[in-house]
Protein backbone atom coordinates (compact mmCIF):
# COMPACT_ATOMS: atom_id res chain seq x y z
CA UNK A 1 0.00 0.00 0.00
CA UNK A 2 0.94 3.06 -0.70
CA UNK A 3 1.45 5.78 1.73
CA UNK A 4 0.15 9.49 1.33
CA UNK A 5 2.41 12.37 0.90
CA UNK A 6 2.15 15.11 2.96
CA UNK A 7 3.09 18.49 0.91
CA UNK A 8 3.13 21.80 0.58
CA UNK A 9 2.58 21.92 -2.77
CA UNK A 10 2.49 25.47 -5.05
CA UNK A 11 2.00 25.81 -8.78
CA UNK A 12 5.24 28.26 -8.36
CA UNK A 13 7.48 26.08 -6.83
CA UNK A 14 6.59 22.86 -9.14
CA UNK A 15 9.73 21.83 -11.37
CA UNK A 16 9.42 22.93 -15.00
CA UNK A 17 11.17 19.96 -16.61
CA UNK A 18 9.33 16.80 -16.84
CA UNK A 19 12.60 14.74 -14.65
CA UNK A 20 11.59 17.25 -11.77
CA UNK A 21 8.22 16.96 -11.88
CA UNK A 22 8.54 12.90 -11.42
CA UNK A 23 10.94 13.35 -8.71
CA UNK A 24 7.55 14.52 -6.93
CA UNK A 25 5.48 12.32 -8.13
CA UNK A 26 6.60 9.35 -10.62
CA UNK A 27 3.87 8.64 -12.91
CA UNK A 28 2.51 5.61 -12.16
CA UNK A 29 -0.65 3.41 -12.32
CA UNK A 30 -2.65 4.39 -9.63
CA UNK A 31 -3.45 1.12 -8.17
CA UNK A 32 -5.19 2.44 -4.52
CA UNK A 33 -7.15 5.07 -2.80
CA UNK A 34 -3.94 6.86 -1.41
CA UNK A 35 -2.67 6.95 -5.21
CA UNK A 36 -5.51 7.98 -6.38
CA UNK A 37 -5.14 11.10 -3.82
CA UNK A 38 -1.69 11.83 -4.07
CA UNK A 39 -2.22 12.03 -8.13
CA UNK A 40 -5.40 14.60 -7.60
CA UNK A 41 -3.15 16.46 -5.29
CA UNK A 42 -0.62 17.05 -8.15
CA UNK A 43 -3.03 17.48 -10.83
CA UNK A 44 -5.36 20.37 -8.37
CA UNK A 45 -1.95 22.28 -7.95
CA UNK A 46 -1.69 22.63 -11.23
CA UNK A 47 -5.37 22.62 -13.03
CA UNK A 48 -5.81 26.13 -12.51
CA UNK A 49 -2.60 27.23 -14.72
CA UNK A 50 -2.35 25.44 -17.73
CA UNK A 51 -1.90 29.05 -19.35
CA UNK A 52 1.11 28.82 -17.60
CA UNK A 53 2.68 25.30 -18.51
CA UNK A 54 5.90 24.65 -20.13
CA UNK A 55 5.52 22.00 -21.76
CA UNK A 56 7.14 18.73 -20.22
CA UNK A 57 4.31 20.04 -17.21
CA UNK A 58 1.48 19.99 -20.12
CA UNK A 59 2.78 16.39 -20.74
CA UNK A 60 3.03 15.46 -16.94
CA UNK A 61 -0.20 17.17 -16.21
CA UNK A 62 -1.91 14.81 -19.33
CA UNK A 63 -0.84 11.69 -18.26
CA UNK A 64 -1.64 12.46 -14.41
CA UNK A 65 -4.92 13.05 -15.92
CA UNK A 66 -5.18 9.93 -17.87
CA UNK A 67 -4.44 7.58 -14.83
CA UNK A 68 -6.63 9.57 -12.99
CA UNK A 69 -9.59 9.17 -16.00
CA UNK A 70 -8.51 4.77 -15.36
CA UNK A 71 -8.60 4.53 -11.99
CA UNK A 72 -12.03 6.23 -11.93
CA UNK A 73 -13.54 3.67 -15.01
CA UNK A 74 -12.40 0.81 -13.22
CA UNK A 75 -13.52 1.90 -9.39
CA UNK A 76 -15.57 4.97 -9.15
CA UNK A 77 -18.98 4.39 -9.42
CA UNK A 78 -20.78 7.93 -10.05
CA UNK A 79 -24.09 8.52 -9.93
CA UNK A 80 -26.18 9.65 -12.65
CA UNK A 81 -26.91 13.37 -12.16
CA UNK A 82 -30.41 15.04 -11.09
CA UNK A 83 -30.30 18.02 -13.39
CA UNK A 84 -29.60 18.77 -16.96
CA UNK A 85 -29.76 21.60 -19.22
CA UNK A 86 -30.96 20.48 -22.62
CA UNK A 87 -29.83 17.09 -21.95
CA UNK A 88 -26.54 17.91 -20.75
CA UNK A 89 -24.71 17.08 -18.04
CA UNK A 90 -24.70 20.64 -15.52
CA UNK A 91 -24.30 21.43 -12.12
CA UNK A 92 -26.87 22.64 -9.83
CA UNK A 93 -25.49 26.65 -10.84
CA UNK A 94 -26.23 25.85 -14.76
CA UNK A 95 -22.42 25.70 -14.98
CA UNK A 96 -21.27 23.45 -17.45
CA UNK A 97 -18.45 20.57 -16.77
CA UNK A 98 -15.27 21.86 -18.99
CA UNK A 99 -13.16 18.61 -19.78
CA UNK A 100 -9.29 19.23 -19.97
CA UNK A 101 -7.10 16.33 -20.79
CA UNK A 102 -9.43 13.79 -18.74
CA UNK A 103 -9.47 16.00 -15.61
CA UNK A 104 -12.91 18.18 -15.10
CA UNK A 105 -12.80 21.70 -14.04
CA UNK A 106 -16.14 24.21 -13.70
CA UNK A 107 -16.42 25.79 -16.69
CA UNK A 108 -15.29 30.08 -16.01
CA UNK A 109 -17.71 33.07 -15.78
CA UNK A 110 -16.53 34.12 -19.02
CA UNK A 111 -16.39 30.94 -20.76
CA UNK A 112 -18.25 31.37 -24.14
CA UNK A 113 -19.82 27.76 -23.99
CA UNK A 114 -21.83 28.74 -21.11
Amino acid sequence: MSTKQRSNLAFATLPRDYSGLCGILPPRPIRDKTDFVNTVEVTDVMAMHAEDFSDDQRDYFDLLCSLIQTYEDQHVKWRAPAFAISGERAWPDGRRPLAYSGCVTQSRPDDPAR
